[in-house]
Parts: structure tokens; C-alpha cells; sequence
């Protein structure tokens, strides 16, 4: 992303063919939900997701458009 921002997945299996750097759109598919590992294990499979701005994190909501379903 742009200014410093990243996006960052965790506890998932890669989407066979993208490469780093590849450009997504909204609704591709680019991982499926793995066991998670290390201290988040007991938790069981789910989605690590956050955002990082210089290296720190930050609230999500700040980055994402969320509509109720």
C-alpha cells in the first residue's frame, strides 16, 4: 500500500500462483485459513489480519470500509 501502509495475513495458505507484489481486487481469492500456530494455537484455525503503518500497528477500521451484512 501507499504512505508506509502494509497488510498483514497470518495462519494462512498462500493462493497457488501470486506472487508478491501482484495486484488484487476486491472478491480475488488470495489465501484460505490455516491452523494457526505459536502462541495463538489454542484458538484454533482463523485469520490473523492487521494493518502496520511505519512498522506499527493500527486500527483497521481506519483502513477498511465495512458494511453490514
Amino acid at each position: 500500500h501507499a504512505d508506509g501502509v502494509k497488510s498483514v495475513y497470518r495462519f494462512v495458505t498462500e493462493t497457488e500462483g501470486l506472487k508478491v507484489g501482484a495486484e488484487v481486487k476486491k472478491g480475488d481469492v488470495i489465501a484460505t485459513v490455516a491452523a494457526a500456530t505459536g502462541n495463538e494455537y489454542k484458538d484454533g484455525a482463523h485469520l490473523h489480519f492487521e494493518i502496520l503503518k511505519g512498522g506499527e500497528s493500527v486500527d483497521p477500521t481506519e483502513y477498511l470500509t465495512l458494511e453490514e451484512k
